[in-house]
């Protein structure tokens, strides 16, 4: 763990410093506010600050308020330095961040207990913090295919909607389903269906524009945004997409299994007034081309 020293006493840093090392901190030094925000304000900061408060050219609480005020940056360690005791100084300094002060002197006793405890209230802080972003892209993605789920999916697609319908440019649907997939469930069993939805998720996701966005809807139902793309060029997607898929061999548990798709095709109508409207007629065009005989491409009416 990176550690910075932040005072101009270079007795006083060389003790600390010392300590630290033969502790296994990696150390940075700093007698400056230029040298502080330069270390500090950078994509991997020293997670534990010892600075003193009696920095000539930095207003030192300022600074630790600031630290601590940064959004969605990982948490500093501060343990501020006094040269004497002072109720007014210590309560200002624990209003702007400072989680421990000390007066000098300090003793390899007290150096060692105090960034024992920054350690690990930091690394606590990384551990709630990546708890958290699991949370959020478990909420999001779905956890099989690792594409975004039904409910991000219909959220990203409503804000293209909004955007498409604003500004009236083109925008198609694709609504695809995998077909006898319970039957494939049955016969090579569960393992190997959750290894065709992820496999043809990576697959389509090949076959798309880097603006294009394919979410799981449904058990064995995707849908796939496609913005800016008339009824002509979604055809031309959706064709290569079935294509795709019906040429490809997934190998599971010694089975080598091919498949096929229906897709479905609807674009943006300007009397639609939700995203919901056009994943219906998609769902309907869907619902002809299993009619149809499955592993084929429809469009709805446009």
């Amino acid at each position: 763990m990176k550690v910075l020293i932040a005072d101009n006493d270079s007795t006083s840093r060389l003790f600390v410093k010392t300590h630290l090392m033969q502790w296994g901190y990696e150390v940075v030094e700093a007698i400056n506010g230029n040298e502080i925000n330069a270390i500090v304000f950078q994509k991997s900061p020293p997670r534990i600050l010892i600075i003193d408060i009696m920095l000539s050219d930095i207003n030192v609480l300022e600074l630790c308020a600031t630290i601590q005020n940064q959004k969605d940056s990982p948490l500093i360690y501060v343990l501020l330095l006094l040269s004497s005791c002072h109720q007014e100084d210590m309560s200002n300094a624990l209003e702007n961040g400072v989680h421990n002060i000390h007066v000098k002197p300090l003793t390899r006793d007290q150096l060692k207990s105090y960034v024992s405890v920054g350690k690990q209230l930091v690394t606590y802080d990384d551990q709630i913090k990546n708890y958290e972003k699991q949370i959020e892209r478990s909420s999001r993605i779905d956890e099989l295919t690792k594409i975004p789920n039904r409910h991000y999916l219909l959220e990203c697609a409503t804000n293209e909607f909004n955007r498409a319908f604003r500004y009236a440019r083109p925008m198609s649907v694709l609504l695809l389903d995998i077909d006898h997939f319970r039957k494939i469930n049955e016969t090579y069993g569960h393992d190997a269906g959750d290894n065709i939805l992820a496999t043809l998720a990576e697959s389509c996701q090949n076959d798309l524009r880097q603006n294009d966005l394919i979410g799981r809807i449904g058990g064995e139902e995707f849908a796939i945004i496609l913005p800016e793309t008339e009824i002509d060029c979604a055809i031309e997607v959706a064709e290569r997409i079935r294509i795709s898929i019906e040429q490809k061999t997934i190998h599971v548990n010694n089975h080598s299994i091919r498949l096929t798709v229906s897709i479905g095709i609807a674009i943006l109508w300007y009397e639609d007034r939700a995203f919901e409207d056009i994943l219906s007629r998609a769902g309907d065009a869907l619902q002809c081309a299993k009619i149809a005989g499955r592993n084929c491409v429809l469009s709805g009416g446009h």
